[in-house]
């Protein structure tokens, strides 16, 4: 759990300070930075950002395992990334942290779907690909939180309205 702390809070610091093309110094200034702050922590870090700021990854290796955070538009999902994970179309990912050897997948999307047709789709489609749903909470058309379990994993969900999209989280995970 330390690497995936201290990934976001890299992350999240990382983020701040990109998006300008005239500063591509300035991001290789803040990937040795970072890299430098995970060595700190016993961690390896691989930070890469983009010349202008648009796209973040970072891989990193500790005594816990491999972790690989992105961050950018449109992004790939990974290819290990369990195939009875529901998705529907038209997502567009954002972020993605993966911990494969710990089955632990975060994901970020936004889609055009509005959040109560997004909460249909999952009570839908999770039980269809073998998901029990364990909790669900609703402010319909604002939010939704559902809860899934399937053997010895869990499958969370959250949906938030946005302007006109949805932003919609996916966290999957060994119980």
């Amino acid at each position: 759990m330390r690497a995936s702390m201290l990934a976001a809070l890299l992350f999240a610091v990382a983020a701040s300070g990109c998006g300008n093309s005239d500063h591509s110094a300035s991001n290789q200034a803040a990937e040795r930075v970072i890299e430098q702050a995970a060595e700190d922590q016993g961690i390896e870090a691989d930070v890469q950002i983009t010349d202008d700021g648009a796209a973040f990854s970072m891989n990193t290796t500790s005594e816990r395992g491999a972790e690989t955070i992105q961050s950018g538009e449109n992004l790939p999902l990974p290819e290990d990334l369990p195939k009875d994970i529901p998705l529907p179309d038209a997502l567009k990912v954002t972020m993605i942290n993966t911990a494969a050897a710990k089955e632990v997948f975060n994901i970020q999307a936004t889609n055009s779907l509005p959040v109560d047709d997004l909460v249909q789709f999952y009570k839908t489609q999770a039980p269809a690909k073998g998901w029990k749903e364990v909790s669900a909470s609703a402010l319909a058309g604002v939010m939704a939180s559902l809860e899934y379990e399937k053997e010895n994993r869990v499958l969370r969900v959250i949906i938030n309205e946005g302007n006109g999209w949805s932003m919609l989280t996916l966290n999957t995970e060994s119980k």
